[in-house]
Order: structure tokens, then sequence, then C-alpha cells
């Protein structure tokens, strides 16, 4: 035994296969006993994909006799610990060498969607010269798989009360990325001082102190700190995670600046303001209406018409402008500019004015002209101008888009930043970011959603992302998973797709995966668009079950913008009962505006379900026929038509549509749409027509769909032909062991057929599911099986559990 802390013991062991010695990190059992191995494991395996060269790796974990440990190198340096209690207080370069060391790792593990929430000199081992952040993942693990509460009630403190920051004392639930920089802060604190910024006597009276006083200035207590490196250590310790450092990224660039400081240094507490020529407002810098038409055109999207030259979008790059007076950096803001408008290039119907004639009516205006006097002169319609600075080693980039009709600022990016030996490097990415941006933003029939999306990193991503999203909206689920994924692979953090391969994974039923990307993108959620995080909030809202949660989740959206998403408000309502909110919720939602939700067909297909549980059958017809024009051959618009016609008792028309579906371009399964129809006919009485129907299906549709078994199970079932229906089923239940439906489907099945036994194992399989959005429908299964055994009471009984649990 080599040391103990507040969660485990540590040993030092050997690796007999490697030959080498190693940390051996035993969590203390009683946290062991409140941890569930499967979770607590699955938590450290995220944290021990990171590698960089200062966090200690780790090597392996596991459960043994049921201890929870997990393996690191074991290095032969003191910790930061040991330094201080020997040393106190370091020299200042030192301190600020070290901390330098922590936040790049720190960064490095907050782009991986790791947060430490244990920072602490305990946690930072030093090699040489270097320092080596441990334990990454390991307080995170513990609080994902037990809850702050049971280990309060466990005896066992999460996170050091000295470093804790407020969010993380008041056990709030959203702790977030900037938590370790309010630890970072009070490290620093201590490197510099010799104590950290509160002390009591007990870790309430510190954790009560992290949430209610302010701490004392650095220089109080050592007054040769240098103002800006004190600054900076105070900026850490704001009460208010909005008020810190808002990325690692960022307080590594000005520690880098204090650590080298012949690089030029900009005061701590303030953020680089672009000047093009004479001091402007904010509003004077800003954006171009340009690429919207180039990634709509490569997905066939062409909605934007070309105009007369008169009327055509101008778009103008100005040079970036450097932070102070630097011909180095003012030739990189010309770089820069140049970059951005070759990458655009010239989509219709937008013109890119060239580089050359911007410089050309630089050279009459002056170097020091305005936007605005380059614009006019351009007779440019839009803008994209901004800064650029260097801080020790990296340089800094910023651009804002601006409509200059308007003189509006439409959007600021977030800087782009890079080393400085790699400076060709951050401009190219730089300039992709640009032009991915100016898709998003300036396509003038898409600026609606423009506001409610993060930027992608690329065009290519942004093209790739919409056609991701038409796979989706065909409820192609698995096609769009596996576009996704080719995204991921180039743009691991990109929002918009994790949350499309959330949804999809979810949609399929495939739950662990489904969890797995939430555990990605929690951490991205105070990076998201307000859209994107109520899009986010609204998405786990169903799949915990939580309907008040997910109604004030679609609310707000709809309040934002009900043309962008009155369909998500009206799914909630009419999921909830409140039909007539949803019917005026769908109908704000424009069904003509581009963007992602451009092909969604879900929003049609809830509103004519919305009117027939109204009994406004009409408005259900009409709806599906005043789309024809829109999606000619869709055959879900004709099992729309169908089920309207079938409730108005126009049986024979219905009939008449259902052929001409026969006689459609392929669409996914063919069978799959009159199957719907057959069960409609079926919930409005006519039972005769509804089995004839499935037995047409069987004999007609099912010809080249040799993988649709979940189809032909689905259809004997239907027909009543139990026999024929116990074989597919046993037989998808075996490919398929977690599915519901297939559960259910064949303990009805079974029933029907006498084999009483088999189908109440069934109903008690269906009885032990426990995730809160499927244990409705598990229930409600099992009200079915016991109503084809006849036990009324018990079927009557579950129905009522069921509709308790949200079916």
């Amino acid at each position: 035994e080599i040391g103990a802390g507040g969660m485990a013991t540590v040993y030092l062991a050997e690796d007999l296969k490697l030959h080498r010695k190693v940390a051996v990190k035993v969590l203390r059992p009683e946290l062991a006993a409140v941890l569930g191995p499967e979770r607590f494991l699955r938590e450290i395996e995220i944290a021990a994909k990171l590698h960089h060269p200062h966090i200690l790796p780790l090597y392996d974990s596991g459960e043994a006799d049921g201890f929870l440990y997990y393996v690191m190198p074991y290095e032969e340096g003191q910790s930061l610990r040991e330094k201080l209690a020997k040393e106190g207080e370091l020299p200042v370069n030192e301190a600020v060498r070290l901390l330098r060391d922590v936040v790049d790792a720190l960064a490095h593990a907050h782009k991986h969607g790791v947060v430490h929430r244990d920072i602490k000199p305990d946690n930072v081992m030093l090699s040489d010269r270097h320092a080596l952040v441990t334990d990454f993942g390991v307080a995170k693990a513990v609080t994902e798989a037990t809850g702050r509460q049971q280990l309060t009630t466990a005896g066992v403190a999460l996170g050091t009360p000295a470093y804790m920051a407020p969010e993380q004392a008041v056990a709030d639930p959203h702790i977030d990325h900037r938590a370790d920089i309010y630890a970072v802060g009070a490290l620093a604190y201590e490197l510099l001082t010799g104590r950290p910024p509160f002390t009591g006597t007990t870790p309430q009276m510190i954790l009560s102190a992290h949430v209610t006083e302010a701490p004392e200035p650095v220089t109080k207590h050592r007054t040769a700190v240098p103002p800006a490196l004190a600054s900076l250590v105070m900026k850490c310790l704001e009460k208010k995670p909005a008020d810190r450092w808002q990325t690692a990224e960022e307080l590594l660039i000005h520690l880098e600046a204090l650590a080298t400081p012949s690089g030029g240094v900009t005061p701590t507490d303030t953020r680089p303001v672009a000047a093009v020529g004479a001091p402007r407002r904010k509003t004077l810098v800003g954006a171009g209406a340009l690429l919207g038409a180039l990634v709509v055109a490569a997905v066939g999207w062409w909605l934007l018409a070309g105009g007369d030259d008169d009327e055509r979008e101008r778009l103008i790059v100005v040079p970036l402008q450097p932070i102070v007076a630097d011909e180095e950096l003012r030739l990189w803001g010309q770089l820069a500019a140049d970059q951005i408008a070759r990458t655009i290039d010239r989509p219709h119907p937008i013109d890119v004015i060239p580089a050359t004639r911007i410089r050309d009516a630089m050279g009459r205006l002056g170097e020091g002209a305005s936007t605005a006097a380059l614009a006019q002169e351009m007779e440019a319609t839009h803008a994209v101008a901004g800064t650029v600075s260097r801080i020790g080693g990296r340089v800094r980039f910023e651009i804002e888009f601006l409509d200059l009709r308007s003189g509006e600022l439409i959007r600021a990016l977030d800087p782009v930043t890079g080393p400085v030996d790699s400076v060709e490097v951050v401009i190219a990415r730089l300039a992709r970011v640009a032009a991915a941006a100016a898709v998003l933003l300036l396509d003038p029939g898409a600026t609606t959603y423009a506001f409610d999306l993060s930027i992608p990193p690329s065009v290519d991503v942004f093209r790739d992302q919409l056609a991701l999203a038409k796979l989706f909206s065909t409820r192609d689920y698995r096609g769009a998973i596996t576009a996704g994924d080719r995204i991921l692979a180039r743009a691991p953090d990109y929002v918009m797709t994790l949350t499309m391969l959330y949804m999809a994974h979810g949609n399929l039923g495939q739950n662990r995966e489904a969890d797995s990307l939430r555990v990605r993108l929690s951490p991205l959620r105070d990076r998201m668009t307000t859209q994107e995080r109520i899009l986010f909030d609204w998405i786990s809202a169903r799949r915990d079950g939580d309907p008040e949660a997910e109604r004030r989740a679609a609310e707000e959206s709809y309040r934002l913008n009900p043309r962008a998403w009155g369909w998500r408000a009206g799914t909630t309502a009419r999921k909830q009962g409140r039909l007539e909110d949803a019917v005026e919720r769908f109908l704000a939602y424009d069904s003509n505006a581009p963007g992602f939700a451009l092909t969604w067909f879900a929003w049609r297909s809830d509103l004519a379900m919305t009117y027939h549980l109204l009994g406004r059958y009409e408005e259900e017809l009409a709806l599906a026929r005043a789309e024809f024009a829109n999606f000619p051959g869709d055959r879900r618009l004709h099992v729309i038509e169908a089920g309207a016609l079938v409730a108005l008792g126009r049986l024979e028309e219905a009939d008449s549509v259902v052929r001409h579906m026969a006689n459609l371009p392929p669409q996914g399964n063919p069978s799959t749409f009159p199957l719907q129809v057959a069960l409609e006919l079926s919930a409005h009485g006519y039972e005769d027509e509804s089995v004839a129907l499935f037995e047409r299906v069987i004999t007609q549709f099912f010809e080249g769909e040799p993988d649709n078994q979940a189809g032909r199970a689905s259809t004997y079932y239907n027909a009543k032909r139990w026999e024929d229906a116990d074989t597919l089923y046993a037989s998808y239940r075996t490919s398929n062991p977690e599915n519901v439906s297939g559960m259910g489907h064949h303990g009805v099945i079974l029933s029907k057929l006498g084999r009483r036994e088999e189908a109440l194992l069934i109903s008690d399989q269906l009885g032990q599911i426990e995730r809160s959005n499927l244990r409705g429908v598990s229930i409600g299964w099992q009200a079915r099986i016991a109503a084809a055994l006849g036990d009324r009471d018990a079927a009557v009984r579950l129905m009522r559990l069921a509709f308790d649990n949200g079916w």
C-alpha cells in the first residue's frame, strides 16, 4: 500500500506480462457497495480513451470479488501535494508552467466530452519538469453510477471541498467542464499563496464559503504575483460558471502568454475586439449571404432562382485586422480573407467579390478604410470581417457575419486558434468553418432556421448532414446511422449529427447505443444553440418517460420559433392527448421552409393522426391529397388517404388506393403500407375486409422482401394464422431478443394457441422491463396477453397500470 484517499486505496504492483510497475487503485468498500460495476466500468472506459502527454493513462479496470479497481502507470516522482507540503508556495514561473500543463490536459479531455470533477494537487503527478493529471473520469464515473445523494448517504465525499465549484457544492445536476475551470483557479491560488482560497474547520464550512463568500485577492497574500496572473486566477474563481473562462482552450492561450511574455500579452480580462479602420460599433463587422445554394444543390434542393445582376447578393470578405500593429499579423489577416473568399467560391445566386478588387478599393480608399466604406465601394450586401491576434505561441482568428443592408450582426463565430508555426493549417480550418457558416446563415430561404444550429466544421460535413437528415426523415434509421458514423469520423463533436444518431438508435430500440450518444452529448449541452439544447432535452425527456419535461421543452421551442418547431410541439401535444393544441401547433409549422425540416414527413402523419382521433376525417383526407403535388408517389400519403376513406365508410375508394400503391415505385418495404390500411379496417369494425387484405399482402406484396421478417410475422398475426405467426415470431425473437413488440406479439400468439404457461412466461419477462420509456408499452402487452388468455380482470388492471406508466 502506497497511499489512500477519500475514494480509493493505492497499491504498488508489478505487471507480470510487461514487467513494469503499476499503481492499482481499489475503491473503498463502502463506495463499491453502492456502485454497480457495469455502469462504473463503462464510464471509466470513456476516460480510458484519452491520450495526451499531460494525462496519466488508464491501463485497465475491472471488478474482482466485489472490489472495483483501475490500474495506472506508477510514477516515481512526487505528487504536487507532496511538493506543496515541502515547499509551500511555488515560484511564479514554475506555477504558471505546471498550470499550463494541467489546463492543456483539461482542454484535451473537455474536447472529448470528459470532465475531471476532482482537480487538486493530489491528482497532479510531477515527472521531471512536467505535470501529469491523474484519475480522469473517476469522479464522473462515480457520480453517473450512483448520484450525489447516494454517495452522501454512503458517507463518501465526492470531490474535495477545498477545490469544489459552487455548483458542485450544491449538487447541481448540470455540472459541466467549467467546474474544472474553477478547480484550476483554486489550485492556482494554492500554488501561488501556499493556501487554498477558502479554509474552515469542517467540510461544510468550506463548501458554504465556495457558494456564498468572495475569495480574497491573490495579491493580498502574495504581492509579487503579476496583475495579469492574479486577474486570470480570480476569473477562474467566479461563482457563476458564465463569468469564468468558458473553455480550457481559452484559458490555455492566456497561460501560454504568461509563460512566454515576449509573445505579446493582451489584458486577461478583456476579449479582443475587431477594428477596421476607424473605431467601429458592434454592428459594423459582419457577414455575407451566400453559400446556401451550393449545399442545397448538392442534395437536390435547388430553391433559389437567379435574378438580375442588380438583385444578386454580393459578399465582401474584408482583410482581418491585427489587434496590435504587427506586419506579420497583417499578412496573416490578408491571407485568411483570401482563403475564406476562395473557399466560398462564388455560389449562385451570390457573388463573392474577388480579393484583387478589394485590394484595389483599399488602394483608392486607404488601408484604414472601414468595412462600410469598402462595402459601399463594392456595392456589397453582406460582409465577413474580423481580427487576428497572437498570444504566446498561438494565433487566434475571430470573424463575424453582417447584413450590410440592415446593419445587423448575423452571427459571430467561435474563435479559431492554433500554433503559430502551423498558421497555414489554422487559416485553412478557419476558411472551412466560414464557408460552412455561409451555407447555414446566408441562404435567404433558410434564415428562419439559421440561428437554431451550430456551425459545422466544413461545407462537406454540412452537405453530408443534409443527406443524413433526408435519410432520417424517410425513417431510414439504419441508413442514417451509417451516414452519421461517417460524419463523426471527421467531426466527432458536431451536435446535429450526434443528436440525429441519438434519435435514430432510440427509434430502433438500440438503447445501449442511444445511451452512449447521450453521454457524448451531455458535456456539449452548454455549447449547443438554444434550439439544439431544447431538442436534446426533449429527446431525453421522451426517453426518460418524463411527460412534463417533454411538454416544457416542446412548448419552449414552439414559443421561440413556431415555423421551425411546430411539429415538435404538435407531436408532444398529440401524444399527451391535447389534440386541439396539437392541430394548432402542426398548422403553425412551415411545411415549405428549406433546411433540415424540408423533407420531414412526421408532422404530416402526426397531423393526420390528430385529425383522425378528433373524427375530422374529411380534413385528414384533404391533407393527404393536398400533399400529393409536393410528394408524388409517396405511399405514406396514400396510407393516410386510405385510412380516412375507411373511417368515412368509403371502402371501394380505399381499396382502389391500395391497388394503386402496388404500382408505385419502390419505397421501403412495400408491404408495410397496405398492412397499415388493413389495421385501419379492423379498427373501424370491417373485420372480414381486414383479414382479406392481410391475405392479399401475404400473396402479393412479400415478393422481393426476404429481409422483412417483422412485417411477415405481423401480417400472419393480424391474419389470425397463429401457427405460421408462431414460427415467424420465434425466429424473429432469436435475432431481436429485447424487442418489446416482438415479445408481446408472440405472447398473444401463444395465448391463442392455448400454450398458457409459455405465454405467461413472456408476460413475466415484459413485466420486468424497467426502462421508463418502454415500461407502459410492455405493461400494455401484458394486458393484451391477459385478454387473449381470457383473464379479463387482470387485463383491465394491467391496462390501468400501463396508462399510469405513460402508455
